[in-house]
């Protein structure tokens, strides 16, 4: 990266990329460093501060140029993506795992019918079998409650499994 591009993102975090001063003798001659968890941890946070809806939009845009295959995915199932999206974040600004616009529609395809269908798993992705899976899901559905806090929740679905 640029020299300087750290302090300057750090001051100035709601800024596009493209208003940094850029320049060529800023850079090292000793050969470029890339910091793939760097560049992780920006496009995470670059999704923190973006909303349901204009991540789907992104999302969208660049599936339109560059990954055809998702477009016709993601135009019909526009109001699940963005309700997909808005759970995996759990509130507000929290980006969770998106670091990349590929973890968005891998995480939308999981609450498209269609989609999740033909993912594919190991077969021994699990011991459990089809009834005690089946029975896992009937208990939690009849206590889920949605109102609760992510911890709260979370404890709740580990008492379900637990009990089971």
């Amino acid at each position: 990266m640029n020299s300087g591009y750290e302090e300057w993102r750090m001051t100035t975090p709601d800024a596009n990329y493209r208003d940094y001063p850029f320049t060529m003798d800023k850079i090292s001659s000793s050969g470029a460093i890339v910091d793939m968890v760097k560049i992780g941890s920006v496009s995470q946070e670059t999704f923190a501060r973006m909303s349901d809806e204009q991540i789907y939009h992104a999302t969208f845009k660049r599936a339109t140029s560059y990954h055809h295959h998702y477009v016709s995915i993601l135009e019909n199932n526009k109001a699940s993506c963005i309700q997909a999206i808005g759970i995996e974040r759990h509130e507000g600004n929290d980006p969770k795992r998106f670091i990349t616009y590929q973890d968005v529609v891998d995480h939308c395809k999981l609450f498209i019918d269609s989609e999740f269908d033909q993912m594919s798993y190991p077969e021994d992705w699990t011991s459990l079998t089809t009834e005690q899976l089946a029975e896992f899901i009937k208990v939690y559905c009849d206590a889920v409650d949605l109102s609760l806090d992510k911890e709260t929740w979370f404890a709740q679905l580990k008492e379900v499994g637990s009990s089971l």
